[in-house]
């Protein structure tokens, strides 16, 4: 009976594993149109401050780094990260990929 319980959770869960890392948003790359479809509880004024803040200050290191994105500390970008954290991605970036 574990054995069957066990193989239903692992079929109950496959989809929405490959759906999840299928699914990634580049909060580098993607516009304020795909950042608002595309991540869950975003507004318009927050994906215009992360594309803002990716313009002047070049691309985010890391997921935290949108905390900087509406002033330090921003608690949308915290609910955000939260929220969305197996849907985004920074791409592969380094702190030598900063403006400032």
């Amino acid at each position: 009976m574990l054995k069957k319980a066990s193989l239903i959770l692992l079929l109950a869960t496959t989809p929405v594993l490959a759906l999840a890392g299928n699914s990634q948003v580049n909060i580098n790359t993607a516009s304020e149109h795909e950042l608002m479809k595309d991540l869950n509880g975003i507004t318009k004024s927050e994906a215009d401050a992360i594309v803002k803040y990716r313009k002047k200050n070049g691309a985010f290191v890391s997921l935290h780094d949108l905390t900087f994105a509406d002033g330090p500390g921003s608690h949308w970008a915290r609910k955000l990260i939260m929220s969305n954290y197996g849907k985004m991605t920074v791409g592969n970036v380094s702190a030598a990929d900063r403006t400032s």
